[in-house]
């Protein structure tokens, strides 16, 4: 840590508990600078590693400076690793939930009692379901999203148009992730049903296949307009469960 802060021109605070001392030390320290710059004369931009040196007149004064780079071409176009969405990163098994945007959710086996009347798909649920070794199950999601807490955007005919983003995750006691499906869906209400959504929330229905054992299911919401993001994660160990977010 030493090493590392002083050839970037900083100070290392170890071994202390008087953190707020430290603090105000680089505080003080980081309130009065020069700020200098150059051109190197070895114009031949390589990528080798170079290191610079500072001097000043007068023997007592100590200089902190980054000591070393590299000679990168600064017209070469950078290259960065891809970074994960918002959505993917509250999607991940274990973190902690959102609420940005508010629901209630249902989630039953298919043949449950409670799902009287509704039409199963026949076709695999889920990107990774054909691939899941059985027996397998399938479970019957429901959502009634709370509209409040997302942008819409209004239509000539006086509907208000909405775009969200509906995921599903499957894991098991590992984290590993077993499962999953991910939905757009734009939905566009009229004043009467945007009443009945206020009032009752807007219903999605999803469907998500799952394997035996202990399993845990993360859903998660996306207002696509504004960014706000709700999730959450139930366990299916006894096949059904209700949530609210």
């Amino acid at each position: 840590m030493r090493d590392l802060a002083g050839k970037t021109g900083g100070q290392a605070f170890v071994d202390t508990n008087a953190v707020g001392q430290a603090v105000a030390a680089a505080i003080s320290d980081g309130a009065s600078y020069y700020t200098l710059g150059y051109v190197p004369s070895n114009t031949k931009y390589d990528g080798k590693f170079r290191k610079i040196d500072v001097h000043v007149e007068g023997p007592h004064d100590e200089l902190e400076f980054r000591h070393e780079y590299f000679a990168d071409d600064p017209n070469k176009p950078q290259t960065s690793i891809p970074s994960l969405s918002l959505l993917t990163s509250a999607m991940a098994y274990g973190v902690p939930t959102l609420a940005q945007i508010r629901f209630d959710v249902r989630v039953l086996p298919a043949g449950d009692p409670g799902l009287q009347g509704e039409k199963i798909s026949p076709e695999p649920a889920g990107a990774m379901a054909k691939d899941m070794k059985g027996p397998l199950r399938r479970e019957v999601v429901d959502y009634w999203i709370d509209p409040r807490d997302m942008d819409y955007g209004a239509l000539r005919d006086e509907r208000r148009q909405r775009e969200l983003e509906i995921t599903q995750a499957v894991y098991n006691s590992d984290g590993q992730r077993l499962n999953y499906s991910d939905q757009g869906l734009e939905v566009a209400l009229t004043p009467e049903h945007e009443t009945r959504a206020l009032s009752e929330g807007m219903r999605v229905h999803q469907e998500i296949d799952v394997p035996a054992g202990n399993i845990y299911l993360r859903l998660g919401v996306e207002d696509k307009l504004s960014g706000r993001i709700g999730t959450v994660e139930i366990s299916l160990a006894g096949g059904k469960a209700d949530s609210r977010q």
